[in-house]
């Protein structure tokens, strides 16, 4: 029996349906620093430090870190960060030890409670969205391989295949400048953000990154009435390395970690220095000719199949939004001046409706404001989210996975409630499935077919759901001769239409 000896790798995923874990821990206040009174700000930012696909799930371990600022007795103001391990299992069937897992983790929700002036209670609930790459083989014959007596249905299809993949690490470094028209800096309590890859340009051996970290920034003014404030920013990187491993279309994720952030001698910019963990992976796609069916003329033709299911990544969108939504404080103190606002990125849910992209969820939010009695409160309540995108074209993706990161924050009092403005990115990415069944080896049988049909001219008349191939290897002709027969007849016939076949011992 021939078979193929080509053997080709095709990429496919194992997408998993968005999980949670919640991590809980005691943030204990350094040595040295003044006792906690009040609240005022809670930052959880997370990362995977650990990913691993085994039997039917994959292991991730992370850390989350807190970054807590607070008020003393003294009403100064005070930060810190406190870090937490946690790990986890994410369901997801037909995983298996030694596929890629790319895994990412979003601190979606926290609760905490003041234990005493030393010690903090926090309670972080994660978004854990993950997916496995893995690669299968294709085993099949090509319409050239097939045996010069048989007569072959060809099926092209199109598959991914895995051109390489690279993990590195780097530092972002620069500075950004402090926005006209904001309270002053004092000093800088902590910055948040998030690295955004916004092109990879791979000339054969170097590939240039550049992208853009988010950032948002908490400070003291120096003010006894209103002591913190907050602003949002924007810092360009550009990564170049070594890349000949890679070919075909690239795609990055980058990771931040912990944000190093201080005023520099001037005083009118922050010097900003970040860590970022970046997964780079390219791929390619490829046609491949292969065959559906096949019958032999007058003889026996005996054929191997198998059947290929591939799920590929089809979407990977990246674009940005604005949400604008009312907070009820609830029994909290009605504001007067908001001084700080935070949005923790979440999972989305993703879907289509009528040619738009439609993203819906619910966003934490922490709003620190001043009282009408002067004092200074925090609030914590949720922000509901509902993006609509016209114009995108989701194909056939029957699987969307969406990540929202919070990009610009400002919250407005609006009696006992606070308006919510923010700018929002999210990215998307679309999966479809691949499934289909090839011939994986064939033989052309001495044996005389046992339908074989006798000699002679036969009037065909097309039946309902009749193809030209059904003809053909019904009768056992040459689909060609059908066709030089008839007048070059369309593979696409007509019920009733009438077909002249000259049936002959040898085709």
């Amino acid at each position: 029996m021939e078979r193929n000896q080509n053997e080709r790798r095709i990429l496919s995923h194992l997408i998993g349906e968005p999980g949670q874990t919640v991590v809980e821990g005691t943030a204990l206040l350094p040595m040295g620093m003044p006792e906690m009174e009040r609240i005022i700000q809670l930052v959880p930012y997370a990362q995977i430090t650990m990913q691993e696909a085994e039997g039917d799930r994959v292991s991730l371990g992370g850390e989350v870190t807190v970054l807590i600022c607070y008020l003393c007795k003294d009403n100064l103001t005070h930060a810190y960060e406190s870090t937490s391990p946690f790990q986890a299992v994410v369901d997801l069937p037909q995983a298996k030890k030694g596929m890629d897992v790319l895994a990412e983790a979003l601190p979606a929700a926290l609760e905490y409670r003041l234990v005493n002036g030393r010690e903090l209670g926090l309670t972080v609930t994660v978004d854990l969205c993950c997916t496995v790459e893995h690669e299968i083989p294709l085993v099949a014959m090509g319409v050239e391989e097939a045996p010069k007596d048989a007569c072959v249905l060809p099926r092209e299809v199109h598959f991914t295949r895995s051109a390489g993949r690279m993990k590195l690490t780097g530092e972002i470094e620069g500075s950004i400048p402090i926005p006209a028209g904001i309270p002053a800096v004092e000093r800088v309590l902590y910055a948040t953000g998030f690295a955004q890859c916004k092109q990879a340009v791979f000339n054969g051996e170097q590939l240039v990154i550049s992208g853009e970290l988010k950032l948002s920034v908490l400070y003291t003014t120096g003010e006894e009435s209103a002591p913190i404030s907050s602003f949002c920013g924007t810092l360009e990187f550009h990564e170049e390395m070594d890349a000949s491993d890679l070919d075909g279309d690239i795609e990055v994720r980058a990771q931040v970690g912990k944000i190093y952030c201080e005023l520099d001698e001037a005083g009118d910019a922050l010097k900003i220095s970040a860590l970022c963990r970046m997964a780079v992976c390219s791929r390619r796609r490829f046609g491949f000719v292969g065959i559906g069916d096949a019958y032999g003329i007058q003889k026996e033709v005996e054929l191997q199949t198998a059947s290929i299911h591939a799920a590929e990544q089809c979407i990977s969108r990246t674009a940005a939004g604005a949400i604008r939504e009312r907070m009820p404080l609830g029994d909290s103190p009605v504001p007067s001046r908001v001084l700080a606002c935070a949005l923790l990125p979440a999972a989305a849910r993703a879907y289509g409706e009528d040619g738009v992209l439609v993203l819906e969820g619910m966003l934490s939010c922490q709003v620190t404001y001043l009282g009408y009695d002067g004092g200074i409160y925090m609030a914590m309540g949720e922000v509901p989210l509902r993006l609509r995108e016209p114009g995108v074209d989701l194909g056939d993706a029957q699987t969307l996975l969406c990540r929202i990161c919070p990009e610009q924050v400002q919250a407005v009092p609006v009696g006992d409630e606070v308006e919510i403005r923010a700018l929002v990115s999210y990215s998307c990415e679309g999966f479809r499935g691949i499934h289909t069944t090839l011939v994986t080896g064939m033989e052309v049988l001495d044996t005389p077919a046992a339908d074989a049909v006798p000699p002679g001219i036969l009037v065909y008349f097309v039946q309902p759901g009749d193809t030209l191939w059904d003809v053909a290897k019904r009768y056992r002709i040459h689909k060609d001769v059908i066709k030089n027969q008839n007048g070059d007849v369309e593979e696409r016939l007509q019920p009733g239409q009438k077909l002249l076949l000259l049936l002959r011992p040898e085709g």
